[in-house]
């Protein structure tokens, strides 16, 4: 049986280092867990990093990109957490596939091939529906930054005619250093990144909660299989 001490040196392997010993069926079985779990886990941890970045003003760097603003920074960790946050799903795919040992890869750990498997319990399926009802959530905005390349419209996002306009007067200002803006640019700034941080942070906590109720319905499983 692996130990809390032996789980934490696993947690501290690097990617593709091997193990510093043998294991036997139960504790490779424990290990490919845990390695899963871990995935899940680091989810939620980067998720809580780009709710902090959302919440915040970049700070000022020497050295900066190309056409730097306030709203490229929000722009940024916007995207960040869309990406992260439709990859829970998967995530909680990969899991399951290694609780009822289905012996698929990471890379084949598909909804239909996961979720049509007549292994998986009522209990655990509906638990992954709630997960995937959460990444649907944020799918086109996913789709809109990775298959077309565009920037998220975070004003639609949001339903805001103020970070509309907001982007307009941050795009002039990143063409030209010398432009101000209006006066209230940096108050209706920071109003509006509270505005996207406490949406984001709903989003956050309703895929934590449905997450919750998988690792609720999988431990059972995990107890029986493990012995």
């Amino acid at each position: 049986m692996l130990r809390e001490e032996d789980l934490k040196k696993i947690a501290r392997l690097k990617p593709g280092e091997r193990l510093p010993w043998s294991l036997s069926h139960g504790e490779y079985f424990t290990y490919q867990v845990f390695q899963a779990l871990l995935g899940v886990i680091d989810s939620f941890d980067q998720l809580e990093r780009a709710l902090f970045y959302l919440g915040s003003k970049g700070k000022s760097q020497t050295k900066k990109p190309p056409r730097y603003t306030d709203w490229t920074w929000l722009e940024y960790h916007v995207a960040y957490f869309v990406i992260i946050y439709s990859a829970i799903f998967d995530r909680a795919l990969i899991l399951t596939n290694e609780v009822f040992q289905l012996g698929n890869p990471p890379k084949n750990c598909k909804p239909e091939i996961i979720k049509s498997n007549t292994s998986i319990s009522k209990e655990v399926l509906d638990a992954l529906e709630g997960i995937e009802r959460c990444s649907l959530k944020l799918r086109e905005e996913r789709n809109v930054l990775l298959h077309r390349g565009h920037s998220i419209d975070i004003a639609k996002m949001l339903n805001s005619e103020l970070l509309d306009k907001l982007k307009l007067f941050y795009s002039v200002k990143g063409l030209s250093s010398d432009y101000a803006g209006p006066p209230f640019l940096a108050i209706a700034m920071k109003m509006e990144r509270r505005n996207v941080k406490a949406t984001f942070e709903k989003y956050a906590k309703d895929a934590e909660s449905a997450t919750r109720t998988l690792l609720d319905a999988l431990k059972p499983i995990y107890e029986r299989k493990k012995g």
